[in-house]
């Protein structure tokens, strides 16, 4: 009988330290998965500053262009 719980205390524990591992990895996951929200948000946005920028260059060279012609 103390056989079988010393088998089942040592089970418990395995479990718990499976849980726990489980619970470690969850946190390490959702810590990851906010930094590729974030990384994504980031990326959006220098995205919309090159559309920006690019609009800004064509405007600049339709006025350059309008600039010339007008010497």
């Amino acid at each position: 009988m103390d056989a079988v719980l010393e088998r089942l205390t040592a089970l418990e524990m395995k479990v718990r330290e499976t849980l726990a591992e489980l619970e470690q990895a969850r946190r390490r996951h959702a810590a990851l998965e906010a930094k590729i929200q974030a990384l994504q948000a980031d990326l959006r946005a220098r995205e919309q500053e090159v559309v920006t920028l690019l609009a800004e260059r064509e405007r600049d060279g339709a006025e350059l262009a309008r600039l010339r012609a007008e010497r």
